[in-house]
């Protein structure tokens, strides 16, 4: 019993066309990266009204020139405050380092500082763009003044 097999090659827009359509050829993946710049240096404890510093990068691999809008909220408990934020817009392939200055609330013993990115990007399996929305969280303890403890 011979096999035998067929061979179909073209380069015919049409049938690209149908098979991007049908999503079985490769697709450039789209993504922005989100991260805290010297992470292991975070604050970790605050006092009531110390403000303090922080940086994070967003690197926009979009394929695109793509604008940012960024959110940092203080988060404890059923409690939250904005307590900062900013746009900006990157090219292709670049990316921004952004410096933070916060004034800690005293909201709850235990604080989650969030930096929440918002923009238009294409999703996985997505044609269109759509509001895209990542974020990033550390942890703060008070320090009671009284005590000197956490």
């Amino acid at each position: 019993m011979t096999l035998g097999a067929i061979l179909f090659v073209t380069h015919s827009p049409a049938v690209a066309n149908q098979l991007n359509s049908w999503k079985v050829l490769p697709r450039t993946e789209r993504l922005t990266e989100l991260s805290f710049l010297k992470y292991d240096s975070l604050p970790s404890h605050f006092r009531e009204g110390d403000s303090q510093t922080f940086m994070f990068t967003v690197h926009n691999l979009e394929h695109r020139t793509t604008a940012y809008r960024y959110t940092v909220t203080a988060i404890a408990a059923e409690k939250e405050q904005i307590l900062g934020g900013g746009t900006f817009t990157l090219l292709r392939d670049s990316s921004k380092e952004v410096t933070q200055t916060i004034k800690v609330p005293a909201l709850n013993r235990r604080v989650q500082i969030e930096v929440s990115l918002q923009y238009e990007g294409i999703g996985r399996d997505q044609d269109a763009p759509s509001i895209q929305r990542q974020a990033i969280r550390y942890w703060l303890d008070k320090i009671d003044v009284k005590e000197g403890g956490v």
